[in-house]
């Protein structure tokens, strides 16, 4: 991921590059034709300066050759034919000076002296091209890189002050939570954008306060309304049950109605713990010995292994001593073996890992992964079991979450895998 200053400055360097790329040319050639119509002018004043001397029309053929040994530029010359008279025209001259050719413009016009009619040679020599395009290519270098650093220098100050609001309304997003109820206060701005961007944020997150607010309250309010009415429920089921009267369709029925009750009571059960943890009712701690916990809590559930003859494995590499509440720490342990047992298949295995600062619980099940995207989401399941509420291991996720601890699942060797890193 790139942060959006560096992506536009990504887009401003390739803009300036692309413009200096195609403005180079340009300025070649007008730099060019300047220089090319200056050279002109400057034959044209010299043509209209040597006309203009006295007596020019009357140098002998020995003034001509004293003429062209001291004049390097301007020269007369028999007349030849074959050049272009009267029109400026480009040509290349061997400098001895220089040792090399030199590219010249140049000007022939006929003139008449005192005993011939001779050529007046102008010329003036012209910059190299090469010299030309490389001095273009050095100008342009140097103001592209001139660009660059004004376009990162400027973009960081600048960006810093305009987009200081924007990543303080970010930062407070990231640590905005919804169980805490700590609304933000997002910084006053001045930009339109971004005051529309926090009047929106400030809206969304009040309307999902509310909406959370009213959903925890319902859930309380249901969880315990509906405590009553089931231990009712089930206790006359009990005394139905008892009756010595009752045919077998009847005993049938009646114990499917009890079964049915009891899961609802461990649905409400499970509800009503589940609102206390978000509700951080469970927050006092002590120092907890994973090792001695899950050795007291393994006989709990021999009778559940033996009914579906499954083999407990039990091994601790190395003891976690954690900072906990000892309930809640105890019910995630609980959910976490009960789920592999739940869930397990007839004459499977159950591994259970105690190793540094992580708890590994492997089971046979169904040979293939579980979603591991719902698993641990509220009533969804990998299989659906008669027995089970669906929210074992939401509260398992809920209890780690509290004690900012990492729960996973995997699915390797056939074997389900959840783990819980303590920290």
């Amino acid at each position: 991921m790139k942060k959006l200053l560096n992506q536009t400055l990504i887009y401003y360097s390739a803009f300036a590059l692309l413009m200096l790329l195609l403005a180079t040319p340009f300025f070649y050639w007008m730099s060019q034709k300047l220089h090319i119509d200056d050279v002109d002018e400057a034959i044209r004043l010299r043509e209209k300066e040597f006309l203009t001397e006295p007596k020019w029309n009357e140098l002998s053929e020995e003034d001509i050759e004293k003429w062209n040994e001291f004049n390097r530029d301007i020269k007369i010359l028999p007349d030849t034919s074959g050049v272009t008279k009267g029109k400026i025209i480009d040509q290349v001259f061997y400098d001895v000076l220089s040792d090399e050719w030199e590219p010249y413009r140049v000007l022939y016009r006929d003139i008449q002296t005192e005993e011939s009619k001779s050529v007046l040679m102008i010329r003036i020599n012209l910059i190299e091209s090469e010299d030309l395009m490389r001095a273009t290519g050095v100008i342009f270098l140097a103001i592209l890189m001139i660009l660059l650093v004004g376009f990162v220098l400027v973009t960081r100050v600048v960006s810093g002050k305009l987009w200081s609001p924007f990543y303080q309304t970010l930062h407070l997003i990231e640590a905005f939570d919804i169980e805490q109820n700590n609304k933000p206060h997002f910084p006053a701005t001045k930009t339109l954008e971004f005051y529309k961007l926090t009047q929106t944020l400030e809206r969304l997150i009040t309307e999902n306060i509310k909406a959370f607010e009213r959903e925890k309250e319902f859930t309380q309010n249901a969880s315990h309304e509906l405590q009553t009415p089931l231990a009712v429920f089930q206790s006359k089921l009990d005394i139905l049950l008892q009756n010595p009267d009752l045919t077998k369709e009847q005993a049938i029925i009646l114990q499917q109605l009890y079964d049915a009750s009891a899961r609802l009571l461990r649905i409400n059960k499970n509800l009503l713990l589940l609102s206390k943890i978000e509700n951080k009712q469970f927050s006092q701690t002590e120092p907890l010995y994973l090792e001695t916990m899950i050795e007291e809590v393994l006989p709990y559930f021999e009778e559940q292994a033996e009914d579906k003859a499954l083999n407990i494995e039990w091994q601790c590499k190395e003891d976690v001593s954690i900072e906990a509440n000892k309930g809640l720490t105890e019910i995630l342990v609980n959910n976490l073996i009960m789920n592999s047992i739940r869930h397990n298949v007839a004459s499977g295995h159950i591994h259970i890992v105690l190793d540094r600062n992580t708890l590994i619980i492997k089971n046979s099940g169904i040979p293939e992964p579980l979603d591991e995207q719902n698993i641990f989401q509220r009533f969804s399941r990998g299989t659906r079991h008669s027995h089970s509420s669906g929210l074992g291991l939401a509260i398992v996720k809920k209890i780690a979450e509290l004690n900012h601890w990492q729960v996973a699942y995997n699915f390797e060797n056939n074997e389900h895998i959840f783990s819980v890193t303590f920290h």
